[in-house]
């Protein structure tokens, strides 16, 4: 069966792997330019595909009419997306008769959007996972076609937990694309009401056991250090760069009269989850995220701290 592959970092190599290994007649790969600004410790996709001796493309607009017709000149049968940082249109959507597929780094409905890992592990979560959904215009909203559970352990970082997803895209892989050859792989309809979503992580979204600036870029750049929540400790009072107060939980204005909400002393749990997407809802909203006894936020370009 004719397929394109888009895929980046580990989890990209792993599923071009077992495509490649379950015979797929591979006719085009489409990755990313690696970004000199990131801390490469994953896999090449890119040069996987050539070791393989596969097309491959790095786009910068995969959307754009020339790239469409390029990947419509693969003539792909199904199309597979590990880890492609780009939402596809419609158009490309459209090509793959037999549909397109997506390896999601969460239990989906939860945790949609990018950064499926991070959050988790600082949300307090105990398991994630992974889950191949059919792709669709939303992003993450397709139906299921299955799903596979890891554990995050109290001491795993963001670089531990992404290789248990590794290990988990091989077994799913493994159990599901038989069934996607054969035209009997399940369509599991998400149950929106226990739908959940994030952005990518900022530096004001403040940081865990390593850096905000860290977790911003997903796994890639903060495998080394982001990990799970400790205990809450104790709150303090600390004074921003505009020169107001956090006092448990309240913040003043900033400066340019804009309002940011906090969420201090959130350990684990649903409470700061849910203090974060109220500030979610207002773009000029930030999220105060105290971790490890200190509390972070970014006021202007300054990083403000409690130690």
């Amino acid at each position: 069966m004719k397929t394109v592959v888009l895929a980046y970092h580990e989890i990209g190599c792993a599923g071009l792997e077992f495509l490649k290994q379950a015979g797929a007649d591979i006719t085009g790969v489409f990755t990313h330019e690696d970004d000199p600004t990131e801390t490469l410790w994953f896999g090449s996709v890119a040069q996987r595909a050539k070791e393989y001796g596969l097309n491959v493309y790095a786009p910068e607009r995969i959307n754009d009419p020339e790239w469409v017709e390029v990947l419509r000149n693969c003539e792909p049968e199904i199309l597979f997306s590990f880890y492609y940082r780009k939402l596809v249109s419609a158009k490309i959507l459209a090509i793959p008769r037999r549909g397109c597929y997506n390896l999601h780094g969460s239990l989906l409905p939860r945790f949609r959007g990018r950064s499926p890992t991070n959050w988790a592990i600082l949300l307090g979560e105990k398991k994630t996972g992974v889950t191949l959904h059919e792709m669709v215009v939303k992003a993450d909203a397709g139906v299921i076609v299955g799903q596979k559970e890891v554990e995050i352990g109290e001491d795993d970082d963001a670089r531990a937990v992404l290789m248990k997803q590794v290990e988990a895209t091989r077994a799913l892989l493994a159990e599901v694309y038989p069934l996607l050859v054969q035209g009997r792989a399940p369509a599991i309809v998400q149950d929106e009401s226990l739908a959940t979503k994030f952005g990518g992580r900022r530096p004001e979204d403040g940081a865990g056991r390593g850096s905000a600036q860290d977790a911003r870029a997903g796994p890639a750049a903060s495998a080394d250090r982001l990990r799970a929540p400790g205990p809450a400790r104790s709150l303090q009072t600390g004074r921003c760069c505009e020169g107001k107060a956090h006092f448990r939980g309240k913040h003043g204005q900033t400066g340019r009269n804009r309002q940011w909400s906090t969420a201090l002393g959130a350990g684990r749990g649903p409470e700061w989850a849910r203090l974060y997407r109220e500030a979610g809802r207002r773009s000029r909203q930030r999220a105060c995220d105290r971790r490890d006894g200190r509390l972070g936020d970014v006021c202007g370009q300054r990083q403000f701290r409690v130690a």
